[in-house]
């Protein structure tokens, strides 16, 4: 396997970890998959290479989805 098939199979992988996380948080796929793909772009525009991808990505999405988990208590509280 050509390494960079491995980090794509790799990055598959993790963001279907990463969208389990968020669906159990948020309820909602779409949302999920929106907040998986919020976490990879902060993922690929840090400044340095974090020292676990798998973690970073976990607390960026568990963040994402509490932030999107607020917002909507605050449009339904308006």
């Amino acid at each position: 396997m050509k390494p960079s098939a491995y980090r794509t199979a790799c990055q598959v992988l993790e963001q279907a970890d990463e969208t389990s996380i968020a669906y159990r948080l948020l309820g909602s796929v779409s949302e999920a998959e929106d907040a998986v793909q919020e976490a990879w772009r902060r993922f690929r525009s840090y400044p340095i290479e974090p020292t676990s991808t798998k973690a970073f990505l976990s607390v960026a999405v568990s963040r994402i989805a509490i932030d999107i988990l607020r917002s909507v208590r605050v449009r339904r509280e308006q």
